[in-house]
């Protein structure tokens, strides 16, 4: 190893040297910042949400107004248990073009700070039934989980390269704004996000297989 010491006694560093100085003394920070956030919210949890708090933190309205609040979130009380739901249609066939050919990619490598979580997911959806264990498929997908803003988890699927196969059937979404302009007659309005909501729509059982992730 050189000195950085010269004749003058003054330290002389060069670029290469500085730079990595720099990088060690500065990065750690912001790194350790950007962790912790991320360890916040990857620790997700689905809970039975608590109406009463729901209710009493509507401050926009008075005492009144936020027992009736109250009383119409207890008359749908099962729809906030926390549990997923199921959307009573039929189960939904995915139609693939002729010359489509099964196919499986590698799966991702998951980042050692986000295992945990990422097993910790996986076995949740596994224990309420979104996912079922198999032994081989001549499909597979690779899955990964990204923050939400709300301070969940989201379990994603690249799909690419199976809807490259998939027969498209365009179905135009109504926009929100549209909807709201064409209602009359009532003095509140509030938006519901669903939770896990596409875990309630079922799958044909002989179409289960294009689904599979790895």
């Amino acid at each position: 190893m050189r000195s950085v010491y010269h004749t003058d006694s003054k330290p002389t560093f060069s670029r290469a040297e500085i730079k990595q100085i720099m990088t060690q003394t500065a990065e750690p920070i912001a790194t350790q910042e950007a962790t912790e956030r991320i360890v916040r919210i990857l620790n997700s949890k689905y809970e039975k949400t608590d109406l009463d708090q729901v209710a009493a933190g509507a401050e926009e309205l008075d005492e009144h107004q936020q027992k009736k609040l109250l009383s119409l979130l207890k008359d749908f009380e099962d729809l906030f248990d926390g549990t997923l739901g199921k959307w009573n249609t039929d189960p939904i066939d995915i139609e693939t073009k002729p010359d489509h050919k099964p196919s499986s990619a590698r799966y991702y490598p998951v980042p050692k700070i986000n295992k945990a979580t990422f097993k910790k997911e996986h076995e949740r959806l596994v224990e309420i039934g979104v996912l079922t264990p198999v032994q081989q498929s001549e499909y597979g997908m690779p899955v990964f989980i990204i923050p939400k803003k709300e301070g969940t988890v989201q379990f994603l699927t690249d799909y690419r390269r199976i809807n490259q196969g998939i027969v498209c059937k365009p179905l135009p979404i109504p926009r929100i704004s549209e909807t709201l302009q064409q209602m009359e007659g009532f003095q509140y309005a509030t938006a519901l996000d669903l939770n896990m909501g596409y875990y309630t729509i079922q799958l044909s059982p002989c179409r289960l297989n294009v689904s599979n992730v790895n």
